[in-house]
């Protein structure tokens, strides 16, 4: 997931080292700005794939803005339960409809999955003070 946030005129986009990993992964050819790159190198656990790491210059922020394949907590967090299932579903489907994104399709899902677990509180992670996620 990311979030992207404005504070005393300074943008930021926040990910998750999971998200670090998918990059890596499922976009190996793409113009990739090394800031991330690098950070990209963390050994991804179960204990910190759900952490956010916080990029603040100018090319890895809008490299994390238009990479549509990380989902941004804000289009999502105040969907409904069923909306959130709807919306994994959907994601499944296209996939399946077309092979050649079926990879990114799932790892949306996984991450709509792991927002709808947060919301059931089958799950924690860490959040910025300034994002709230209603049930």
């Amino acid at each position: 997931m990311k979030i992207i946030h404005t504070q005393n005129g300074i943008e930021t986009a926040l990910i998750q080292y999971i998200d670090l990993k998918a990059i890596r992964q499922l976009q190996p050819n793409g113009d990739i700005p090394t800031q991330v790159v690098f950070a990209g190198f963390v050994n991804v656990t179960d204990k910190n794939k759900y952490d956010f790491i916080p990029f603040d210059d100018e090319s890895s922020v809008e490299f994390i803005k238009n990479c549509d394949m990380i989902i941004n907590l804000d289009d999502y967090k105040n969907l409904t339960a069923n909306q959130l299932k709807a919306e994994i579903t959907s994601l499944k489907i296209k996939g399946l409809l077309n092979p050649a994104i079926l990879p990114i399709m799932l790892y949306k899902a996984s991450s709509l999955n792991a927002l709808l677990k947060l919301k059931k509180h089958k799950l924690s992670m860490w959040l910025p003070d300034f994002v709230t996620i209603p049930d």
